[in-house]
């Protein structure tokens, strides 16, 4: 893959790396620490071990495509940020990972309906795309233009490396204004007022929610 140059190299005080299998276990950390806490599907049903060690499987099977990246900050050699990406296939599958954890089978679910809602392999005419599946940069380091760049660095790479369409599942309101003023568009939606327990019960108190506790799918054509 020779096109990695595109999003590596030092930005202001940073250095955006490749995730390599000596970075997993950091990279894994971040995420655990921040983004499995942070986003809002996550923090509405909690944040549990299983959860996490289930998400750290998940995450190393979606490194293997060599498509994701880390943001290190270079005075203290701390993950700052992190952006997961995959080659999401036709036949691509999640059979063979454990989601046993109340909080990932229902994020799973979230992100399965709005695929049910629009399959943008017909509507695009597509046999593969880049899915973008989580996009985390720690506090202390947030409203620093690291997210933006982030995406900025990622799309530029995918396009060289011959994606035509990006997309990913938004369900927080910061992710998806960055994604929107980067050029993404809306192709399906779930209020989080929608989500179900296998009993058929709601699986969020009403009271719990605001307008901005949804799920969007949202792409970009490269």
């Amino acid at each position: 893959m020779g096109n990695y140059s595109i999003v590596e190299g030092p930005w202001d005080r940073y250095t955006f790396r490749k995730v390599r299998p000596q970075d997993w276990d950091k990279v894994i950390k971040h995420i655990q620490t921040f983004f499995l806490r942070d986003e809002p599907t996550s923090k509405l049903l909690g944040y549990t071990d299983e959860y996490g060690e289930e998400f750290a499987v998940l995450a190393k099977k979606l490194f293997l495509d060599d498509l994701s990246f880390w943001v290190e900050d270079n005075e203290t050699g701390e993950v700052a940020a992190v952006r997961v990406t995959f080659r999401h296939r036709k036949d691509t599958s999640f059979d063979g990972i454990s989601m046993n954890s109340r909080t990932l089978k229902h994020l799973y679910k979230l992100v399965d309906i709005c695929h049910q809602r629009c399959d943008l392999f017909e509507k695009y005419n597509l046999e593969e795309y880049a899915d973008f599946f989580v996009a985390s940069c720690a506090p202390k380091y947030r409203k620093r233009g690291i997210t933006t760049e982030m995406y900025r660095r990622s799309l530029e790479f995918l396009k060289a490396e011959g994606f035509k369409l990006a997309k990913s599942v938004f369900t927080s309101p910061y992710t998806r204004a960055a994604a929107r003023n980067l050029g993404f568009v809306e192709d399906s939606r779930v209020d989080f007022s929608e989500l179900k327990e296998d009993d058929g019960t709601l699986l969020f108190d009403p009271k719990d929610l605001n307008g901005e506790h949804y799920g969007a799918m949202l792409v970009k054509l490269l």
